[in-house]
């Protein structure tokens, strides 16, 4: 735990809320001091298989690298892996 860890339960609920909205968290060295992470999710239809994400110091996460590059670069990057699932599931139908 950090000093900006999210202990109250109302906090956390609207800040999943806010993730859920714009499709990708935010870590704000909620978990080790120093450190920022952008994580997004991995979607088949609507289920979630997984996710991926990037963490780096404070300092080289930084304004809209943090904000904005970084979550669009990792949303992409989720896109092409989720073409990829699709893509390869039926491939292996084809094969039956």
């Amino acid at each position: 735990m950090t000093d900006n860890t999210i202990v109250d339960r109302e906090e956390l609920l609207d800040n999943l809320e806010e993730v859920r909205d714009r499709g990708y968290a935010l870590n704000y060295e909620e978990e080790v001091s120093g450190i920022r992470a952008v994580g997004v999710p991995i979607f088949k239809e609507e289920e979630i298989l997984g996710s991926i994400s990037i963490s780096a110091p404070t300092a080289r996460m930084q304004d809209s690298k943090f904000t904005e590059d970084y979550p669009q670069i990792l949303k992409q990057a989720a896109n092409i892996i989720e073409i990829n699932i699709e893509t390869s599931n039926s491939e292996s139908q084809q094969l039956l």
